[in-house]
């Protein structure tokens, strides 16, 4: 009984330090700054700062585009190293810089940017007792001597991976560019009697993109082209020869795609007068890949096998629990696919926002989970639970402890906004923070709405400890980015005037109970006239469910650790 009055106790605690929080926050409170911090946390704080700067580098495109704001980013993590190189920071710092200098010199093609990523790769292996970034920094030390074309360094960079980590996540890849090196070599000799150079077509570009249906890679060149193409199995890959064919000196001969088809796209001159396209596919994609030349270009397009017959529909999470109970065992899990727990807002009594024409936001968000879920499943092959599949109440400190329950990898919950201001619009998502905004307070207190009371002022702050120092955070913060950069590209590319409001902080008891990665999308404004005539629209939601998915694959294929 005693036991049962504790649980009670912390739930309430918690249910009123959420309040309590935000009427704090309303209020001007903010947590006090440490004066004189300690000499361990000043190594902390400077790397934290820089990798804000990374964060906001990496979300807008226009900055990417000014070279001086990649140096900026730079010299931050710099300072970090050259202040502090001794510590777990520093450390995470050099290997950061390595990583900033290769996305330049691909960003931008300057050759020295490629010198100083080598060096800093270099440093990360050799100046650190640590290892766990080890095999990530030989694995890209590798990858820049591909482009270089020195294809000793490369296969010793991959081999030491091979050997030294076989258990780190870069092992599989490496032993992939060991056996593409091994294959290169063993190739036919080139032709002794090469075509004239004047009669050969030029590849010029290649292109990617990808809709819910399919991804396609386009290859255009300056005249009509033949070709010849084969799939080839261990691994999986697809090639395409261009006969008498060359490659224009701008053409990018490595493409990192990492989509839940395609991996990446290789272009090489493999004779004097025949050029190779190669597509590394995801291992177990299930696609069917066809090609097809039309004059002067090829259309190369990967679409999803169909699904066997009579394949058994995913039940829902609270379904999945009562099975468990009933059962008397847990289920096992399985190994190696990740389990995504999709949230839809709301729901049964709790109707949420409501549009000006009567739309209900715990309707909408419901039919956006379940085509998110759709695509997740169908398309990349995750296992998928959702806090409730119809008009059902499920209280909020429920919805975390049914993903922690069944050790989900992601926690998604989906949500549209409101605002007083009619005019208000734009889609956002959030991740576990104090918030500073107004429109993060409003948004919070408005999501949190089901929880009332007060709480102490030292209650708050003992919680408080514990709600932002944790690794969660930051997965989580990297999950919200992914999301709402692919929320904004899509959707901008699709519609017009779709506002960017940003990845932003705030205290959103749903998102705390979970201990996985988690995040509240809020995919727009229901109070918003055309807004809510897009959130009531299939084709607006199938798009908003494809943007999330996408950023979800993108989070979970991202193997490089957290900076």
């Amino acid at each position: 009984m005693n036991l049962i009055k504790n649980s009670l106790f912390q739930t309430r605690l918690l249910a009123w330090f959420f309040f309590a929080l935000t009427i704090l926050i309303f209020c001007g409170a903010r947590p006090h700054a440490i004066a004189n911090e300690p000499e361990s946390q000043k190594a902390k704080t400077l790397y934290d700062n820089a990798r804000k700067a990374y964060l906001i580098l990496n979300k807008f495109k226009e900055k990417q585009d000014n070279r001086n704001e990649w140096l900026s980013c730079i010299e931050q993590f710099k300072n970090v190293y050259e202040t502090y190189p001794r510590t777990p920071e520093g450390y995470k710092a050099v290997y950061t810089l390595a990583r900033l200098y290769h996305h330049l010199y691909r960003h931008m093609g300057v050759s020295e940017d490629s010198e100083e990523a080598l060096r800093y790769y270099q440093k990360t292996v050799s100046e650190y007792t640590y290892r766990k970034l080890d095999d990530d920094a030989l694995f890209y030390e590798g990858e820049i001597y591909l482009e270089k074309k020195k294809l000793d360094l490369a296969a010793l960079a991959f081999k030491t991976i091979v050997e030294k980590y076989p258990d780190g996540d870069q092992a599989g890849k490496a032993g992939k560019r060991l056996r593409e090196l091994q294959d290169s070599e063993s190739r036919p000799a080139e032709s002794k009697t090469p075509a004239p150079e004047d009669r050969r077509v030029i590849l010029r570009k290649v292109s990617y993109s990808a809709d819910p249906q399919a991804s396609r890679v386009v290859v255009y060149a300056n005249g009509p082209v033949e070709i010849f193409h084969k799939r080839l199995t261990k691994p999986d890959r697809f090639y395409v020869n261009f006969k008498n064919a060359g490659l224009d000196s701008s053409l990018s001969k490595l493409t990192e795609v990492r989509d839940e088809y395609l991996q990446r796209i290789r272009v090489n001159q493999f004779s004097r007068d025949m050029s190779r396209l190669v597509l590394d596919m995801t291992p177990d994609a299930g696609v069917d890949v066809s090609a097809k030349a039309e004059d002067d270009r090829v259309v190369i397009e990967l679409r999803k096998q169909a699904p066997a017959p009579g394949a058994e529909k995913a039940k829902p999470l609270m379904e999945a629990r009562a099975e468990l109970v009933a059962d008397g065992r847990p289920a096992v899990r399985k190994s190696h696919v990740p389990v995504i727990v999709v949230d839809p807002g709301h729901g049964g009594k709790d109707h949420g926002a409501e549009g000006q024409s009567g739309l209900l936001e715990k309707n909408v968000n419901l039919e956006i989970a379940k085509k998110l879920k759709s695509i997740l499943e169908k398309r990349y092959k995750y296992r998928v639970l959702m806090t409730r599949d119809d008009d059902t109440f499920i209280s909020l400190k429920d919805r975390g402890a049914l993903a922690n329950e069944k050790e989900a990898t992601l926690f998604v919950s989906v949500h549209a906004n409101a605002a007083p201001r009619k005019s208000a619009k734009g889609i956002e998502t959030y991740y576990l923070g104090i918030g500073s905004s107004d429109q993060a307070k409003e948004t919070a207190a408005r999501e949190n709405g089901e929880l009332v009371g007060s709480v102490q002022d030292n209650q708050v702050q003992n919680i408080l400890a514990d709600l932002i120092s944790t690794t969660k955070i930051n997965d989580s913060s990297r999950l919200a980015g992914k999301v709402q950069h692919y929320l904004h590209q899509v959707l901008s590319h699709k519609f017009s005037e779709i506002k960017n409001l940003g990845v932003k902080e705030g205290p959103f008891f749903v998102l705390h109970d979970a201990n996985m990665p988690s995040i509240l999308v809020e995919v727009g404004f229901i109070t918003n006239v055309e807004e809510e005539r897009r959130l009531d629209s299939a084709e607006y939601v199938n798009w908003l469910a494809f943007s999330i998915a996408r950023g979800i694959n993108d989070f979970l294929r991202d193997r490089e650790p957290a900076i």
